[in-house]
């Protein structure tokens, strides 16, 4: 945790307040796999076990490629803003301050809103400034930005009120 902390903090990023990796979801095959385990835990018992059976290879290899140390893929919520990094230690791909983010939406997958998968976008100025892909629990980590960037508003808010 404390690695995590000062690496963000060196990067510029501020303190660290939430990671989230996406789903193997984030690739075509990911996203089938997904369909068919979710169609399948529809239909019955039997059925679900056959199909973790035969797509229990392919998730588990595709689960390992997404947390490969030199390309891994994951999102960081941090003091300053949002942020997309790849590899390990953590290079950043994009970032978007809070203060220029005015909107925060949730694009869920077609076909797997029942995992409750999807896109969380952060507009800017009614276009996209940054799009998480493939995050799971999306409306719950959407949420939770929503609260750390209405909570730094109020806090400039608060310091432009006492600076006046």
């Amino acid at each position: 945790m404390e690695d995590e902390r000062s690496t963000s903090e060196a990067r510029g990023l501020g303190r660290s307040i939430k990671t989230v990796w996406p789903t193997i979801a984030l690739w075509p095959l990911g996203v089938a796999i997904v369909r068919l385990w979710n169609s399948a835990i529809r239909a019955n018992r039997l059925l679900t076990v056959a199909v973790g059976a035969i797509v229990a290879l392919p998730a588990a290899a595709l689960y390992l490629w997404r947390i490969r140390p030199w390309g891994c893929l994951y999102y960081r919520l941090t003091e300053s803003g949002a942020a997309i990094l790849r590899g390990m230690p953590g290079r950043v791909v994009q970032f978007v301050p809070w203060d220029e983010i005015r909107g925060i939406e949730i694009h869920p997958l077609p076909g797997l809103e029942s995992s409750s998968v999807g896109d969380i976008v952060f507009l800017r100025e009614d276009a996209e400034g940054l799009r998480w892909q493939a995050v799971p629990f999306a409306p719950a980590v959407a949420e939770q930005a929503r609260r750390i960037w209405m909570a730094q508003r109020a806090f400039r808010e608060l310091l432009a009120r006492k600076a006046s």
